[in-house]
């Protein structure tokens, strides 16, 4: 049914490396996907601003990008470290 080498794997994922490295790839699928958010957090704070005027808006804005640079950050940091 299973060629070897894919039940191989199947069978790895059941040792205690095997499951730490199935942990690590979820986990960095994560923060990939919070990166991405990230992203659409910048997008939906410059749709914010632009049909919303406020005098706060530059500090939003910053903060928006300040988020996008950390989450970059931990998504670079965390696929360095697998």
């Amino acid at each position: 049914m299973f060629s070897d080498t894919a039940a191989d794997l199947i069978v790895s994922l059941f040792s205690p490396e095997g499951f730490s490295s199935l942990i690590n790839i979820l986990i960095v699928g994560i923060i990939v996907i919070y990166g991405i958010f990230s992203i659409l957090v910048v997008r939906q704070v410059n749709l914010l601003n632009s049909s919303f005027k406020t005098d706060a808006a530059w500090f939003f804005t910053i903060l928006s990008f300040v988020h996008l640079f950390l989450a970059g950050a931990l998504v670079v940091i965390s696929i360095l470290t697998i």
